[in-house]
């Protein structure tokens, strides 16, 4: 029986009631106005006449006419409904009087929302473990009894707009007591979409990600419309697969996507990980040349951390890849290093990174100090030139003078017996 599994999970709800529920300072507007699906275009509640035709199918679910008769309605909460789960969800909940004379009065869902005082404890960490809110499911569902699981979801998503809806079942699915139901009611809002013949780019506007907030690819809004985009392309197998990158790029033009993705909140996300890869490969085949990426990618404002950069291994990936396919434009670490940082700079650095407590970290930074050396003596640079010109050193005391010694060994080693000005 389809509405089986919500109703068990409510009744446990119903045993974990919370008997003071100390935060009622919630910021929900009160329901005088709702939010159509799947835009989530906002409607004044007042207007039943010319409603929007997403807002109808959403109330569609529970405030078309019921063919209850006055006797049925009247002793609803006493007799049994024929669903053993509802009924059980019922005895275990300490109803409110309020909900019997709803139910008698055919009270609309937003009206039931308001009187229960639902949004007083819109803010708190778990809505779903609220008294106000599991006595409004259980006045959803006794109000719906074909879908229960939709009628509820559809219900959350109107009064609370579908963003807020993915963060309130996010947090709940964090609590072992509300996991499975809140588990149950996304899967509900999923398929309802999918009813609706919502495209990935309507939920995306909905769930407001087309505006940039921290944690934006581990945000629950972002992670709902990623198992959206997942079931809706198995719908609709038949035709070409919709990718996340594509939707993305609707929205935010490469730069602007690519800052999204390797700034603070996201650079660590596996799933802007992800995004970026496709990137890469996007970028390979315009073709892209390594040094813009490497500035798209920000490493050019990674200064002293440049090495430790999380980003920096799937720079050096691309630049590989696109020396191999594009051996004419080919480039180097160094070179790109030395080209957004400068020579002076980029000996520091390296000289810093080579004297890590981190193995590897220290081992890359010789081997691009062998690189940088290297180049030098392509360059022609002598010691000499490199102590005044190149490291512009004032002092033999000066931490830099460490690194014209190693290069002056190098220099020596690959020319020896040359002469130079002076060896301090």
């Amino acid at each position: 029986m389809r509405v089986h599994y919500i109703v068990v999970l409510l009744g446990a709800l119903a045993t974990s009631v919370s008997a003071d529920v100390s935060r009622t300072d919630s910021k929900i507007a009160a329901p005088r106005y709702a939010r159509s699906l799947p835009t989530d275009r906002t409607v004044v509640r007042g207007l039943r006449s010319n409603k929007p035709r997403h807002d109808s199918e959403e109330r569609g679910i529970f405030d078309g006419a019921l063919a209850y008769v006055d006797d049925f309605v009247k002793n609803l909460l006493k007799e049994r409904t024929g669903w053993a789960l509802i009924d059980d969800l019922t005895e275990n909940v300490n109803l409110s009087p309020k909900i019997s004379e709803m139910l008698k009065k055919n009270t609309p869902v937003d009206e039931a929302f308001k009187a229960l005082e639902v949004e007083k404890v819109a803010g708190i960490d778990n809505l779903l473990e609220s008294q106000q809110w599991k006595e409004w499911a259980v006045f959803v569902i006794k109000r719906s009894k074909d879908t229960p699981d939709e009628a509820l979801s559809s219900a959350m998503s109107i009064q609370f707009g579908l963003d807020r809806v993915s963060s309130i079942l996010a947090n709940a699915g964090k609590n072992p007591k509300t996991k499975a139901i809140a588990e149950k009611l996304e899967e509900a809002q999923l398929k309802r979409w999918l009813s609706l013949g919502s495209d990935p780019d309507k939920i995306f506007e909905a769930l407001k990600l087309n505006t940039k907030f921290d944690s934006f690819f581990d945000s629950p809004q972002f992670a709902t419309w990623t198992s959206f985009l997942k079931a809706f392309n198995a719908k609709n197998s038949n035709k070409k697969e919709i990718t996340g990158l594509d939707v993305l790029l609707q929205y935010y033009k490469e730069d602007s996507l690519t800052k999204l993705i390797v700034s603070a909140d996201n650079v660590n996300s596996p799933r802007a990980q992800q995004y970026l890869d496709e990137l890469l490969l996007r970028w390979r085949d315009q073709p892209l040349h390594p040094q813009h990426v490497f500035t798209m990618m920000k490493l050019d404002e990674a200064g002293d951390a440049l090495l430790t950069n999380p980003l920096l291994s799937r720079w050096v990936k691309y630049m590989e890849d696109f020396n191999e396919k594009y051996p004419l434009a080919k480039t180097s670490m160094i070179q790109t290093f030395t080209k957004n940082y400068g020579d002076e700079k980029v000996a520091t650095m390296l000289q810093a990174a080579a004297k890590a407590s981190d193995a590897d970290t220290a081992k890359i930074a010789s081997t691009l100090q062998e690189a940088q050396f290297k180049n030098w003596m392509v360059l022609g640079l002598t010691p000499d030139e490199v102590y005044n010109t190149v490291l512009k050193i004032t002092s033999t005391s000066s931490p830099k003078a460490d690194i014209w010694r190693a290069y002056y060994n190098a220099y020596e080693k690959e020319f020896p017996g040359k002469l130079f000005s002076f060896n301090p």
